[in-house]
């Protein structure tokens, strides 16, 4: 079951999924435009950071988060997964964001 995110992480999801959209618009990796790269990564981290107003939101973002992750890396390994250690430092220890 999915919430309506609040407004900071809305905008943040629509953000990476354009960036995401505009990258998968390009053929192939070898020719992803430095520039598109940079904005998905940027849109990931900024997501990364969003704080979420509730716990059901937080599960939504880090469903969404695991799910863009899974698509480069098969399993979990610390390097690759660092997007969804900073959504859940920032989620359950705020102070340290």
């Amino acid at each position: 079951m999915t919430t309506k995110p609040n407004t900071a992480l809305a905008q943040a999801l629509a953000r990476h999924m354009a960036a995401q959209a505009a990258l998968d618009a390009v053929p192939g990796p070898e020719d992803y435009p430095e520039l598109l790269c940079d904005e998905e990564g940027e849109a990931l981290e900024e997501l990364a950071f969003t704080p979420c107003a509730s716990d059901a939101e937080f599960l939504e973002k880090l469903r969404y988060l695991y799910a863009q992750q899974a698509k480069l890396w098969e399993l979990p390994e610390s390097e690759n997964y660092g997007c969804i250690v900073i959504a859940a430092a920032c989620h359950f220890c705020p102070v340290n964001a």
